[in-house]
């Protein structure tokens, strides 16, 4: 068996002839179990191909067998006759001359009442029985059937008359006057109302119809439209509008993120069909709207907007720095406005309000808890009120309950906290909140650490969205853009000549208030790495904050040397977006940011971004669109947050090193704004959050909570 292919055909070779059988001596000499080996491997050679034949031949057989069964004739398809063949294997074909029929019948003229004597052949009577068993349906009795459902539907249903008239578009006007303390006049608004609005449990205020025209009669325009759903929003941030007082001449007012997203929500109520929503707003600066169907209105400061931290970019005004005098004034106004406004809204609507938003979980809640129990009182049906979430009240909350060890610690007296708990604002499901809508899961895990007898299951998470038409990829390229953004600068003193900008290949870009726990400095210390590795890199840091933030990462930006990073101040949204666009990465390393709008925004415009490993952005940061790393270690909360700043920006460093050399513009920028337009506009969020609301407003109307 083992004996060479020249053997086997005749001749040898010359070892063979030397030592003649050396292979039979060798192959003696081998052990049994390699003998064994071999030879059940020549065995097994050939059962291998008999094997493999049958399984080829299983596999044509069942394709063979699959297609045939395919081809093979269906009952359902079957034709409805008899061939001449099997009529005559029957003895029921009739054969004769061209005027004879069956039994004797004759065709001829005058013979023709006979043809109609059998009409049933060739079948017999058993065998017409049996075919009349497989009849599906009466093509008759089918349209009959058909016809009669129609007319029904048509008899039973409400059908809208349509009609064409010349007259202007309905409209209702009123005129909101309002007197308020702590502002030096009182304010004249007109609001027109002309979109409609949807909810089943609206309470509806009959409209008398038109009066008939008379000739030569001014046209008076044609009733509202049926209002079914009306909600109020109460922001706590100014929206981004001109300024119109304090000598501002109608710039735009800068706007944080709060705000933004209040106006966001607020336009895509009234775009989506049978929804309308009316908002007011806080702002020192604005004044009340001059459209004469404006549906918001601005409650008048003469202070700037009080907020829940230590720092803000636009105010400095703290709700702890207020006393108790001065507090309960404003809320106390704050829930008079609301009052009047929703009541003026409602004559105007010609409804009442079907729900209550909230924005933020600390003033406005409260406000439109009491203003609720006041029109309960004077027998206006009572609607929920709906809490949206948002950060910054949660963490004076956790500030308030945390230890008093540092200074900025003792800032925070237990006060506000306690407050709500005793006006049991998240106990009370009836007059209190109703549901809270959080935009992330850390922030729901933060309602049940601050407020644990709310119900979990009324806590949904309604992740942010964007304005999909302003954050979307710009015309503009890198050149123009950073020219134009660095000719107006906070640091360094001097913008960069426009020889210097032509160097800039590539963008990281960070937006972000002026506030410790954004980690700017983080990304500072990042950018003194980087610089070195990548000269065509430019830093682009867009935010504003008070002077002592300020002051803090000019002076660090100057101690690291920093020749390619610029601190550009406030920019609008527009500008955001073109930034966005040609940027590298966009780099956010907040500590437990609420949520990361900006990681959105960023997205839209087809940029990936690197944040870091805590708060909203792990629920939807992937490696498919950018990176969170990891926290430092020296980080535990918000009072060392200081603490692990220089070991992040080492992390940073070598997450933005990595991103910049596996451009990942080219290989992530697709699924960023796929992420973004799938599950983060601000339409499919409000659309999410109006399903679930109307889920909750059934149970309030069947439980009365």
């Amino acid at each position: 068996m083992l004996q060479s292919s020249v053997r086997r055909s005749g001749g040898g070779g010359i070892i063979d002839k030397m030592i003649p059988g050396y292979q039979e001596k060798i192959w003696a000499a081998l052990p049994a179990a390699y003998k064994s080996y071999k030879v059940n491997g020549e065995n097994s050679g050939m059962e291998t191909h008999v094997k493999n034949h049958k399984r080829y031949q299983g596999l044509i057989l069942w394709w063979k067998e699959s297609i045939e069964k395919g081809l093979k004739p269906s009952a359902k398809y079957r034709v409805n006759k008899v061939s001449w063949r099997l009529q005559q294997e029957r003895g029921t074909l009739h054969v004769g001359r061209w005027y004879e029929g069956p039994n004797g019948s004759d065709y001829r003229p005058g013979n023709t009442e006979d043809r109609l004597t059998n009409t049933r052949a060739p079948f017999s009577d058993a065998e017409w029985q049996e075919r009349k068993n497989y009849r599906s349906y009466d093509i008759m009795k089918l349209g009959y059937g058909l016809l009669g459902i129609f007319l029904v539907y048509r008899a039973a249903g409400e059908w809208p008359v349509v009609w064409c008239d010349d007259r202007k578009t309905p409209t209702a006007k009123t005129t909101i006057t309002s007197s308020t303390t702590n502002t030096p006049s009182s304010t004249t608004t007109t609001t027109t109302t002309t979109t409609t609005l949807g909810a089943a449990a609206a309470t509806k205020v009959d409209t008398p119809p038109p009066a008939k025209e008379k000739p030569g009669d001014k046209v008076e325009p044609l009733p509202p439209a049926k209002i079914e759903t009306m909600i109020f929003q109460l922001g706590t941030n100014n929206w981004q509008r001109p300024m119109t007082k304090n000598g501002k001449d109608g710039e735009l007012e800068f706007a944080p993120g709060s705000g933004v997203l209040h106006e966001a929500h607020h336009n895509a109520y009234n775009v989506l069909p049978g929804t309308k929503s009316y908002s007011m707003y806080p702002s020192e600066n604005q004044g009340q709207p001059t459209e004469a169907d404006a549906d918001y209105r601005v409650f008048e400061l003469d202070h700037p907007i009080p907020i829940c931290e230590s720092a803000s970019p636009n105010s400095s005004k703290r709700w702890h720095a207020m006393d108790d005098a001065e507090f309960n004034a404003y809320v106390q106004r704050l829930e008079n406005e609301v009052y009047d406004y929703m009541k003026t809204c409602e004559e105007t609507a010609g409804m009442n309000f079907t729900s209550c938003i909230a924005h933020h979980s600390f003033i406005n809640p409260l406000v439109l808890s009491r203003v609720i129990k006041r029109r309960t009182a004077e027998g206006i049906p009572k609607c929920p009120l709906y809490c949206f979430v948002h950060g910054t009240a949660l963490k004076m909350y956790r500030w308030e309950l945390g230890p008093k060890e540092t200074p900025e610690q003792k800032t925070f007296p237990m006060r506000f906290h306690k407050m709500i708990c005793d006006e049991k604002l998240f106990d009370d499901q009836v007059y209190g909140v109703n549901a809270c809508f959080v935009i992330s899961a850390e922030q729901k895990g933060g309602i049940q650490e601050l407020f644990p007898t709310f119900p979990q299951d009324r806590v949904i998470i309604a992740p942010n969205g964007i304005n999909v038409e302003k954050f979307k990829a710009q015309p503009k390229g890198l050149d123009e853009v950073v020219l134009a953004q660095t000719r107006k600068i906070i640091w360094p003193a001097a913008p960069p000549s426009e020889e210097d900008c032509k160097k800039y290949k590539r963008v990281i870009t960070f937006v972000g208030k002026f506030a410790e726990w954004k980690r700017q400095a983080a990304l500072l210390h990042a950018a003194a790495q980087y610089e070195k590795e990548f000269p065509d890199v430019v830093t682009l840091c867009v935010g504003t904050g008070p002077d002592a933030e300020a002051d803090k990462l000019k002076k660090l930006a100057a101690e690291l040397g920093l020749k390619n990073t610029f601190l550009l101040g406030a920019r609008a949204q527009d500008v955001l977006a073109e930034l966005y666009t040609v940027s590298s990465i966009g780099c956010f390393p907040s500590f437990k940011e609420p949520f990361g709008l900006v990681f959105v925004e960023c997205m839209a415009c087809k940029t990936p971004v690197i944040g870091a490993n805590s708060g909203g952005p792990k629920d939807f940061v992937s490696t498919d669109v950018g990176e969170l790393v990891a926290e430092p270690p020296e980080t535990k909360d918000l009072s060392t947050v200081a603490e692990g700043v220089v070991t992040l920006g080492g992390t940073l460093n070598e997450a933005i090193s990595r991103a910049l050399n596996e451009d990942w513009k080219k290989t992530k920028g697709d699924a960023c704004l796929k992420l973004a337009m799938d599950k983060f506009t601000v339409n499919t969020q409000v659309t999410n959050m109006l399903k679930d609301s109307n889920k909750l407003f059934e149970d309030f109307l069947a439980n009365g909570k």
